[in-house]
């Protein structure tokens, strides 16, 4: 029994053929492939149904090539999909690590583990320090009981008819 391996680790298996981008002209490629067989296969059985002296029509050739193809294809053609696939792999952690530093810049986070190590290093005190002075500012009204500095009436509108109250 087979046991199937994520694509994660697919990509990590493979890492002389990957090159993130590139997995187009395999994928090309090995769709080519597939074709050239179901063709090949399907001008075999209508050359062995002429042999046989059996007329034979194309569609029901090209359907049973299909049929025919698809487990040939799988054996044949085994390490050119294992290459394609870890490729694929590869792309798209690329495009989830690309479309997470975007993320991260359109938040305001830091996109590098680097850039973010070095400055939480060199930000902590000072991060500590604006804190504790935040809070301090936070409790200081509290603490001396000042007033309110906004007021809590409402506003008087005046309108040319009417008299402004005091």
């Amino acid at each position: 029994m087979r046991v199937r391996t994520p694509l994660k680790t697919r990509a990590a298996q493979y890492p002389e053929q990957v090159r993130a981008r590139s997995f187009w002209p395999l994928a090309v490629g090995y769709v080519a492939l597939r074709i050239l067989l179901t063709v090949l296969i399907a001008a075999l059985v209508v050359l062995l149904a002429r042999l046989a002296g059996l007329d034979m029509p194309v569609l029901v050739a090209a359907m049973l090539a299909v049929i025919v193809q698809l487990p040939l294809a799988w054996l044949i053609l085994g390490g050119m999909r294992r290459r394609l696939t870890a490729q694929l792999a590869a792309s798209a952690g690329e495009r989830r690590q690309l479309r997470g530093e975007l993320r991260a810049a359109l938040s305001g986070e830091r996109t590098s583990s680097a850039d973010q190590a070095a400055g939480d290093r060199a930000a902590a005190p000072e991060q500590a320090a604006s804190d504790e002075a935040a809070s301090t500012e936070r409790a200081a009204p509290e603490q001396a009981g000042s007033a309110d500095p906004m007021p809590t009436e409402e506003p008087v509108v005046s309108t040319p008819n009417q008299a402004t109250r005091p």
